[in-house]
């Protein structure tokens, strides 16, 4: 976003010229400063979109706990630039919030749902449709998502058991993401590296 990148070059220009950092590491500042700033103020907006428009804080919190690491670490499509990611990302947050509203809580479906998804998510390969993964980093992206995984099927149950089925929803609907967009990405993967080889 342009205001995150201009606080960014305020603060790096600053440090520079305070000698905190050298010439040479400017740009990796101005990267890092602006990725943490756009992740930053992307929470910020849907945590306050949550509280302010949709009345219940805890969906944007529970949207962003249980989609955010797992797509980090599943892989699939990605917007090409952190602009289109963030303004795709505040349409998949409403997206969701719509999708909430006309799911039924019925515990069977959300359950079975949440399993499905668990699984292809679990046994899905962490690809890239932008770039190729070197093999190192693949091992610890599915170790992360492993962890994640665990930690949200602990939250999950934790909420299915407390009858919290709103909450369940919410995590079904993005692990649905995930898994969708993991097997889409599987999918253009697969095809790019068959045209490859015709």
């Amino acid at each position: 976003m342009y205001l995150t990148h201009l606080l960014c070059n305020y603060i790096v220009n600053l440090l520079q010229k305070n000698n905190f950092i050298k010439e040479t590491q400017v740009e990796c500042y101005l990267y890092c400063y602006d990725y943490l700033l756009c992740n930053l103020s992307y929470s910020i907006i849907i945590t306050l979109i949550s509280i302010f428009l949709f009345n219940t804080p805890l969906f944007g919190i529970i949207f962003q706990l249980t989609l955010f690491p797992l797509r980090s670490t599943c892989g699939g499509l990605h917007a090409p630039n952190r602009q289109l990611c963030t303004i795709c990302s505040i349409l998949v947050f409403f997206l969701c919030w719509i999708v909430s509203l006309t799911l039924k809580n019925n515990p069977y479906t959300i359950f079975t749902l949440y399993t499905i998804c668990f699984i292809v998510i679990w046994k899905s390969t962490t690809i890239l449709t932008i770039k190729e993964i070197a093999p190192h980093k693949k091992k610890v992206l599915n170790k992360r998502k492993k962890i994640y995984l665990i930690t949200n099927l602990f939250f999950f149950i934790l909420f299915f058991f407390l009858l919290k089925l709103k909450y369940c929803n919410i995590m079904t609907i993005c692990m649905i993401l995930c898994a969708v967009n993991a097997l889409v990405g599987q999918i253009l993967v697969y095809r790019r590296r068959t045209s490859y080889d015709l």
